[in-house]
């Protein structure tokens, strides 16, 4: 090609290629430069979508798969263990009613040795002996020569224990236990009981006599309460002389009882 050729083409040239503005150059570079840092972050958000996504359909599938927890296990219930020597210390529900169908407490028995029996339980050594009971008052032997202890009022059952036979050591007093208000006195009574009617003395006498009980005479703390529709009746008995750790573990054991719900 001709010089004279060449040169009418770079003129052509020229004149069809219009130039760029700078200004629109930079806009082009902006742009360039943003997208450049938007599109690392979209394709994090989508993989973290993603992820999510799988997760919550794992999670969803094992839901299914695991069983359910267990309820936690039921503590024995005291009545079960009647005459049994040597309880093991943990923690016993109370069913000093069973034909009521419920639960009437439950109580942490702390240390070694206990007798159960079906209203509470018993320490005894050769040094002593210690036992508490929780009952309806309706159900509880009061006096040994009268058998029959109904009431209707916390009064009415405090009455009844004043006229047990034996020595008020402490009288009658307003007291609160168990979450309850209450009447408190305590007692130091025989276990030698001869009825003026001529009837044979009953086994039972404020939960803290028994047939082997003969020439003692046995303190008695006695708390009567009204729990809804009902009287109730907690003794606590000593006698001998039991040691300092038996009467700890009995008390223990005993400011841990506690009436369940009644609805």
């Amino acid at each position: 090609m001709s010089d004279q050729k060449i040169a009418e083409f770079r003129e052509r040239a020229v004149d069809m290629v219009a130039p760029l503005d700078p200004d629109e150059l930079l806009a082009r570079g902006r742009t360039l430069r943003r997208n450049r840092r938007i599109a690392p972050v979209a394709a994090l958000a989508a993989c973290l979508a993603m992820v999510l996504g799988i997760s919550t359909i794992v999670t969803n599938t094992d839901r299914g798969d695991v069983p359910p927890a267990d309820p936690p296990e039921k503590p024995a219930v005291l009545t079960s263990a009647y005459g049994r020597v040597g309880i093991p210390a943990g923690s016993y529900a109370l069913d000093s009613i069973p034909d009521d169908g419920r639960v009437d407490a439950a109580v942490k028995l702390v240390g070694e040795g206990w007798i159960g029996w079906d209203s509470g339980a018993i320490l005894r050594t050769s040094a002593g002996y210690i036992s508490w009971g929780l009952q309806e008052f309706n159900h509880t032997a009061i006096n040994r020569c009268r058998p029959d202890s109904a009431v209707l009022t916390r009064l009415e059952a405090v009455d009844q224990v004043l006229g047990v036979q034996g020595k008020i050591t402490i009288p009658a007093q307003a007291t609160a236990k168990l979450g309850l208000i209450g009447t408190y006195l305590q007692l130091k009574i025989p276990s030698d009981v001869t009825c003026t009617s001529g009837a044979t003395p009953n086994q039972g006498n404020l939960m803290a006599l028994w047939d082997e009980d003969k020439g003692y005479r046995v303190t008695v703390d006695v708390w009567v309460f009204e729990h809804h529709d009902r009287v109730l009746i907690l003794t606590r008995s000593t006698r001998g002389t039991p040691t300092a750790e038996m009467l700890q573990n009995f008390d223990e054991s005993l400011d841990s009882l506690k009436l369940e719900p009644r609805t």
